[in-house]
């Protein structure tokens, strides 16, 4: 029964996301949630403002765009030029 709860819960979680969001991913490691969403306009359903962040290692992507908001970390991987683009447009 408790297995169950869980999967409903988790299932549940996924669905609210996507209503909010288009969601690529989400991730919980030791506690730490993790959504990855698939643009840069998904982060403005997201209260405040977002910061840029290099990536370690990220080739393709080796920016990401990230809002921290209740406890849950919302990102988007960026392209060079992306990150570009939105130096300029600040």
């Amino acid at each position: 029964m408790k297995a169950q709860e869980a999967t409903a819960a988790i299932k549940a979680a996924w669905d609210k996301t996507r209503e909010l969001v288009n969601v690529y991913d989400i991730s919980i490691y030791n506690g730490v949630c993790k959504v990855a969403v698939n643009k840069i306009r998904d982060l403005e359903q997201i209260p405040g403002e977002y910061t840029i962040e290099p990536r370690g290692g990220g080739v393709n992507y080796p920016w990401e765009a990230v809002k921290e908001y209740d406890g849950v970390r919302f990102f988007c991987l960026l392209e060079q030029a992306e990150y570009e683009e939105l130096q300029q447009a600040s």
